[in-house]
């Protein structure tokens, strides 16, 4: 069985521009990526200008942080 990080789910999505050397950084658990789990969440950017519009965001996480609603990449079909 995989371990429940998020490198190992199926909701994760590496960030791949951040990290040159991708697959490393995130087997590591150093890796930078989003949670597509659940629907994005709304955050305004950060900004001084109050008109500026919110905004929805995915979740940041690490390949290394623990998944509280893991499903296993492998069993993906």
């Amino acid at each position: 069985m995989d371990s429940t990080q998020c490198w190992h789910c199926q909701y994760y999505v590496p960030d791949d521009d951040l990290y040159p050397n991708w697959e490393e950084d995130q087997r590591s658990g150093c890796g930078q990526g989003t949670c597509h789990r659940r629907c994005p969440v709304a955050q305004k950017p950060d900004d001084e200008d109050e008109r500026v519009v919110h905004y929805g965001y995915w979740p940041v996480v690490l390949s290394g942080d623990f998944c509280g609603d893991f499903v296993s990449r492998s069993s993906r079909q």
